[in-house]
């Protein structure tokens, strides 16, 4: 009697055993595999796999009428408008044959005329058509990289850099440089223009001569001074 409860309880432990190794294997399965594992009431095991759908981000377009209000109440820029490539920062949010609408850092929308767009852009590396998502923003150079409000980048080797108007090496820029980037629609750096040295030297010409006036101001000043104290004596 003893020796049968015994080998009952023996054969009882292993067929324990064996469900928990069985269960536990499964769960490796689970976990290797990414797998659901479901144990049924027969002791049976069915395996779900899970498929995760990826949602699909639609950026909005702007209508036609919604162009159309823009139109209404701004004034669109021409080549007589536009300084620099500098004018232009901001992203394009919309493209039509006669203009170009953007979306500038501030949250203000100006509309450019397209040849107008494309001419400045040109003269700045940029070339090619104004495509929606395309952006211009204003930077500065550091460590060889370029850094704009949205981040820090390098320097692709395939990327336009202008200088005056002239197409320069990027080993020409220096660090604190201030330029100005153009970014494709898909977010690459695809030129970059250093900002006008004539602006730099037309700053320095113009405080020099500030300067230069308020000097002879005072030595005029000083001279009409020691006249008058001539004149006295």
């Amino acid at each position: 009697m003893i020796k049968n409860l015994a080998g009952l309880f023996v054969l009882t432990t292993l067929i324990l055993m064996s469900g928990a190794s069985v269960y536990a294997q499964e769960e490796v399965i689970a976990i290797e595999g990414e797998v659901d594992v479901e144990i049924t009431d027969d002791g049976s095991a069915t395996t779900t796999e899970e498929v995760v759908e990826e949602e699909l981000i639609v950026e909005d377009e702007l209508t036609e009428e919604e162009i159309q209000n823009i139109l209404d109440e701004e004034e669109v820029l021409t080549e007589e408008d536009i300084v620099s490539l500098e004018d232009l920062e901001g992203e394009i949010i919309a493209v039509t044959d006669e203009v170009v609408i953007i979306e500038q850092p501030s949250g203000d929308i100006i509309v450019v005329d397209t040849a107008t767009y494309e001419k400045v852009a040109s003269s700045g590396g940029g070339g090619g058509k104004a495509v929606k998502g395309q952006k211009v923003e204003t930077g500065t150079m550091s460590n060889g990289n370029v850094t704009t409000k949205s981040g820090t980048y390098s320097i692709p080797s395939n990327a336009t850099v202008t200088k005056n108007g002239q197409s320069v090496s990027a080993s020409d820029l220096k660090d604190g440089d201030k330029i100005t980037a153009i970014f494709d629609s898909n977010g690459n750096l695809i030129a970059l223009e250093l900002a006008s040295q004539m602006e730099k030297a037309t700053t320095t010409v113009v405080v020099g001569t500030i300067i230069a006036i308020a000097a002879i101001l005072a030595l005029y000043s000083l001279s009409k001074r020691k006249g008058a104290k001539t004149e006295q004596v």
